[in-house]
Order: structure tokens, then sequence, then C-alpha cells
């Protein structure tokens, strides 16, 4: 047995000693020429520089980065395929990180050119921090994923093109992505999903992601679904589509379960301004869908072909439909549950707020617990379809805290605090930030619960003003400081988490909260703040000692 344990030490440490750091161009001139020499456990980094050649990771367990990041180190594919392919059964552990993967062509399969940017087939590798734009394919501009199960975070995608499916991501049969804090924009499809496209069997998970501005001639300009799907606690804005779902568009057998996302902006020809349904059970939480606009039906949300949904805690507001619709359109056989809920300034020719239809076969929809904007008089019923009316409707202004900002976070005066029901069957444990979901006496309508916090609304851009809000206890005295980094682990007080280093770069007191219950602070972005640096906050929201007492952190990016 001695013997044994020899020899298992002697293959660990030969293991860790054959493990090696390579450096492009210093030791090989070539990202895949120094791939080719790797072996498992290897890392290459590569200077800053351009390099015109398209990479295969050969199913090594490596890892590729760049030593300065992507807008300094770029791979361009030269128009001649795939820029990366993953193709050998790569798992999490081969990673690619740091670069600008751009002019990517695709790699053939079945006649079609897919993954412009990067093609994983039969593999689960980690793409993280890069900047994927500008290349073109029959599917997956930026991103091809089938029977794979990579993991997608922190990427830009955008300026991608498909004479198909996809433009930024595609994902088929038997994809399980896992799409997380990505700024997936300005994609473009022929067909459906300008942002993401999901399909056959195919059940990605797509969370806290930004996707914005892309487009398709389609259906789903932002996400187009046809399978299981989890999107969450997106942003999902100005996406444009032709046909079905300019947001979210969702197409037979498909059974997403959408939650935490913000919906703005979105455009459609046919159905679904922000979020489109057809032959899928869905379970809507806590969503803010502003500005949408449908061609035809559905400004906010559309649902037809037997569409099974449950809405719960979203704000509805907004939105706007040339035909049916404003906020929610119910049709064809459609069975839909609205809980906690605000409709509010949506419009339509027909069914300002809600329109429930038939087309050959009737639809019911159940509402309870939620403001609708005029009541029943915004609701269009046809013959034969049904509406059930529980306890707990209300008709008021919800008095949002700046609606025309794009600020829908209720007011501490709002009549839908407190107005929600907490025993509602599927109810978020959390609001759209990650909030308590019931956070005093009861739980909110709409997608935000009114509780003690620190945020920011727009971009932080050296130089310009930012308005920092403060929510809290009218009357409370707020602290704010400014730190140069975070405790780890922070320190924790009967008031939360002590987070910030100290001393702070800055501190100061920053006024009481008014009546209403957030407190503006409007400041100016230090000019020496340079592009993609984190800073953190932190505020002292009450009387230390006091009953109605909070520390609330923030960190803020700022950007050019």
């Amino acid at each position: 047995m001695r013997i044994l344990a020899a020899l298992t030490a002697v293959l660990v440490i030969s293991s860790i000693a054959l493990s090696a750091t390579v450096f492009v161009p210093d030791d090989y001139p070539t990202i895949q020429g120094a791939i080719g020499a790797s072996s498992n456990g290897d890392s290459i980094i590569v200077r800053p520089g351009t390099y015109m050649e398209n990479i295969n990771f050969l199913g090594k367990t490596i890892r590729v980065n760049s030593q300065a990041g992507p807008s300094l180190t770029v791979i361009d594919g030269n128009q001649n395929g795939s820029v990366v392919t993953f193709e050998s059964g790569e798992g999490l552990e081969s990673v690619l990180e740091g670069f600008t993967l751009t002019n990517g062509t695709g790699t053939s399969v079945s006649y079609f050119f897919m993954g412009g940017g990067v093609c994983c087939n039969s593999s689960s590798p980690t793409i993280t921090d890069n900047i994927i734009t500008s290349n073109n394919s029959d599917f997956g501009g930026g991103i091809y994923c089938e029977d794979s199960s990579p993991t997608i975070t922190g990427n830009t995608i955008s300026h991608n093109n498909v004479e198909f499916y996809g433009g930024g991501i595609y994902c088929f049969t038997d994809a399980y992505p896992t799409i997380v804090d990505n700024v997936i924009s300005d994609n473009h499809a022929d067909g459906n999903g300008g942002g993401i496209f999901c399909y056959d069997l195919s059940s990605p998970t797509i969370i806290d992601n930004t996707i914005a501005g892309n487009s398709c001639w389609e259906s789903g300009g932002g996400i187009f679904c046809d399978c299981d799907a989890t999107i969450a606690d997106n942003i999902i804005s100005d996406n444009f589509s032709k046909r079905d779902g300019g947001g979210v568009g969702c197409s037979n057998n498909a059974s997403p379960s959408i939650t935490g996302n913000g919906f703005k902006d979105q455009e459609t020809y046919d159905h679904g301004g922000g979020i489109g349904g057809a032959g899928c059970p869905m379970t809507v939480k806590n969503n803010i869908l502003f500005g949408n606009w449908a061609r035809h039906h559905g400004g906010g949300v559309a649902f037809r072909a037997k569409a099974t949904a449950t809405l719960i805690n979203n704000t509805i507001t907004d939105n706007s439909s040339d035909y049916e619709g404003g906020g929610i359109y119910c049709n064809g056989e459609s069975n839909l549950t609205v809980t906690n809920t605000i409709l509010w300034n949506n419009s339509a020719p027909e069914g300002t707020e809600i329109w429930i239809g038939r087309s050959g076969h009737p639809s019911s929809l159940t509402i309870g617990y939620s403001n609708v904007d005029g009541g029943h008089s915004s609701v269009y019923l046809e013959s034969g379809c049904s509406l059930i009316v529980e306890a707990g409707m209300i008709n008021a202004d919800p008095l949002f805290v700046d609606p025309a900002g794009g600020d829908f976070h209720l007011s501490c005066l709002s009549p839908c605090g407190n107005a929600g029901d907490a025993e509602a069957t599927g109810l978020p444990s959390k609001d759209f930030e990650g909030d308590p979901r019931v956070a005093s006496k009861g739980v909110d309508m709409g997608a935000d619960e009114f509780y003690y916090h620190l945020y920011h609304m727009g971009e932080v851009i050296p130089g310009s003003p930012i308005d920092i809000k403060v929510v809290g206890h009218p009357t409370a005295p707020v602290l704010l400081a400014l730190g140069s980094g975070i405790q780890d682990p922070p320190y924790s007080t009967q008031h939360g988490d002590f987070w910030l280093n100290w001393p702070p770069m800055w501190q100061g007191y920053m006024g009481s909260v008014p009546g209403d219950g957030i407190l503006v602070h409007t400041a100016t972005v230090p000019t020496g703040w340079v592009s993609g640096t984190e800073h953190p906050l932190q505020a002292l929201i009450g009387p230390w000692g006091g009953t109605y007492t909070h520390l609330s952190n923030l960190t803020i990016l700022s950007v050019e």
C-alpha cells in the first residue's frame, strides 16, 4: 500500500509539473499553434494585437485568454469559417476569455453555415468576457449551440447577422446553454430570433442579460422560444420583429419560465410587442413591460393557439397595439391567470388593457389582486369567452417614481403597496431587483417591492450628471459613502453588512427621505473615472440604531 501511495503521489506531482503557461506570440507565433502544442491543464496567454486566424480547441482542457482584454486583442476570422470552434467534447474547463471575435462566416454543417463567431457542436466550454461582433452565418451569427451546454457569461454579442435564425445566439437540438450577464445587442436575423433563438428540445437558461436593439423579419426580435427555457432578470429593450414578439416570441410546444425581466420599447408587426406565446405553458413573473408596440395584437403580451400562462407580479404599462390588446392579448383557446399585476396606461382601439377573443375557440382569463386602468371598461370580451374577476381589484394611479424616465419603482404612497395576494400560487420570493418580495405588512402589486435600497438610472459617463436614488422610510436621514473597494467578508451589523473598505474615499449627508419614500441625489460623475471600472457605494438609511435603519449597497460601472 505504501508503494501504491508513493506511485499516486508521483503521478499527481508529474501532472502538476506538466501544466504550463505559454505566451503568444513569444513562444508560438499563432494561437492555433499554441493550442496544437498544448496539453490538458495548460494556459495560453495572448499578447495584445490582431490575429488573423480561425482557432479550434481540439478537445483540449485548456485556458486561452488575452493578457490585456478584448479591446486590445482581436481574433479576425478573415471570412474563412467560424472564428472559434469547439467540436470535440470540450467541457467547462475549456475556457475562452478576453478576446474580440470578428469577421467569421461559420462552419459548414448540412449545407448551411453555423456560428460565425463561435461554433459549439457537442461541446460545453466556458465563453466569458469576450466581444463577439460583426460576424455572419446562416444560423447563430454570434454563437451556435447544437447538442451543447456552454456557459456564456460576461460577453458583448453585437452586430452579428444571419440569413435564417439566431442573430446573436442559436440553440438547437438538446442544447442547454447557460447565458448569464451578457449584453446581446443590435444583432439581426432574416428569420426568427434577432437576439436569441431557442428550438427543438433545447432548454437554455437566460438570466441577467441586457438584450437590446435586435431585429428579425419573423418572430422574436429579442428572444424566440419554441422549447423549454428559463428567462429571468433580463433587460429586453428596443428590439424589433416584423411578426410575433418584438421582445420575446414563443411558438408551439415551448415551455419557458420567464421571470424577473425588464422589457421596453419593442415593436412587432403581428402579436406581442413584449412577450408572445403560442401553444406553450408559461409563467411570467416580476417583469416590467413598457413602451412596447404591436402592429396588430398585444402591445405588452400576446398569447394564442392554446397557450396556458400564469402572470404574477408584473408591471405592464405604456404599451400599445394598433388593433387589439394594448396590455394583454389572449386568443385561440388560451387560458390566462393574472395576479398581483399592474396594467396601466396601455392603449389599443379594442381592449386598451386586456383583449380576450376566440379565433374559432373561446379563451378565458382569470384576474385578481391587480390594478387595471379603467377597470371593466378597458377589457374587451368576445362572445363565448370568459373573464373571471376575483378579489383584490383596484383602479388607481400606481404612483410610479418617474414613469417618463423609465423608473417604475413604487413610491411609498402607491395604492399598490401591500395590496397584492401574499398567498398566491407561484408567488416569487424576491422582486425584479432581488429585494424581498414581502418587505413589510404584505406583498405589493407589480414587479417592484417597496424596500430600502440604493440604485441609479442610466449610464455612468465621466463628467455627466447622475441621479443616485435611495428608497427608505420617510424622514429617515441618509449618509452616502464612496469607497475604493469592498471588504471580503463584510462586517455584519444589526442593520445589514458593513461592506465598504474603511475609511471611504468620500462620504456625505444626502438629506432626509421625503414623504414619497424616494430621495434623489444628483451628482456629477468624476472625470477621472475610467471606462469599465467599478465604484462601490454604500448608504446608511436611517439613524444608527434606529428602528427603520438599513445599510444598502450599490456598485456602479463607469462607461464611455
